[in-house]
């Protein structure tokens, strides 16, 4: 007789992979990785955090003293906190809303087969070949005035007056989610291409409608990637500061054009870097709020 499961076993070849083991060979192909990881990434936050506690001197950037002043001076000075409120509300709104809008596009870009998929593709992707301050200033010339957006909209017979679209949130809402797109889609696309097709099918043999197999199946088995694409965007959309800079014209600020006001403008480097550890911190806790809740089993997912 058969044993199925042993079967199985080499047919796939799921359950006869080994875990790596950390040879000597092993640790020396990490080592590049983990020195650049450490150089770019964990000294410098190290030493960021150790200068946010250094003592103010106008324009300077020793290390000098310990001191809590320069977050005090935030968290006891009501502008700074509504700005680091502003910041993240901002933030979660473009997160949401760039869920919404790319949950279709990379449905389609997934289950439809056509040549047309191909020019979706392109045209999602494409803000990805170009810098943030030159899709910003694009984006001037279509939300002015006079710009494509009013004028099509009045051309249509939507609106009779131009709308305000620039040196608001609005305008910076528009370009922002516009930006991160793409990031949303490539994960819900990587993620959705991730599902066994065998799932669906099976969940249509047992009775269920397209509906409720979206729903009860697909949703959830494509959380994973909503949960990145949430990660990638919250983060772009909190430390942005050109974009708002830029369409906002100064009347929309962010915890971003903060730091980079009190860098170049009030050259005080101390209270800057605390703006920017505080920044670090809310982001870093946001994302773990992001997978507790994505990969909860309420949600479908393998978490608690």
């Amino acid at each position: 007789m058969v044993d199925v499961k042993k079967q199985h076993e080499n047919d796939t070849g799921i359950f006869n992979h080994k875990p790596l083991k950390m040879t000597t060979w092993n640790r020396i192909a990490l080592t590049p990785g983990v020195v650049y990881v450490l150089l770019v990434c964990i000294i410098p936050v190290l030493y960021l955090l150790r200068f946010s506690f250094s003592e103010y001197k106008h324009g300077s950037m020793e290390l000098s003293g310990f001191t809590l002043e320069n977050y005090i001076d935030f968290f006891t000075d009501s502008y700074y906190v509504d700005l680091l409120i502003s910041t993240l509300v901002m933030a979660l709104i473009i997160s949401f809303i760039t869920i919404f809008l790319a949950y279709p596009i990379a449905y389609y870009l997934v289950r439809v087969k056509s040549k047309v998929v191909r020019v979706v593709a392109v045209l999602v992707y494409l803000p990805l070949m170009a810098s943030t301050v030159v899709t910003s200033f694009g984006w001037q010339s279509l939300l002015t005035d006079s710009g494509f957006v009013n004028n099509l909209l009045m051309a249509i017979g939507v609106i009779d007056e131009p709308l305000k679209l620039m040196y608001n949130r609005t305008g910076v809402y528009i370009a922002m989610i516009a930006a991160n797109m793409p990031y949303m889609v490539v994960q819900i696309r990587n993620s959705l291409k991730s599902i066994d097709p065998f799932t669906i099918q099976a969940s249509k043999t047992m009775g269920a409608n397209s509906v409720r197999t979206f729903f009860y199946v697909t949703l959830p088995l494509s959380l994973p990637g909503i949960s990145a694409g949430v990660t990638l965007v919250f983060v772009s959309a909190m430390s942005a500061f050109v974009t708002p800079t830029l369409i906002g014209g100064g009347r929309v600020n962010t915890l971003g054009s903060l730091i980079y006001n009190q860098v170049t403008v009030a050259a005080n480097f101390q209270f800057a870097s605390a703006v920017a550890f505080i920044l670090l911190v809310v982001a870093f806790a946001i994302m773990y709020i992001n997978n507790r809740v994505f990969e909860s089993k309420r949600l479908g997912g393998g978490g608690r």
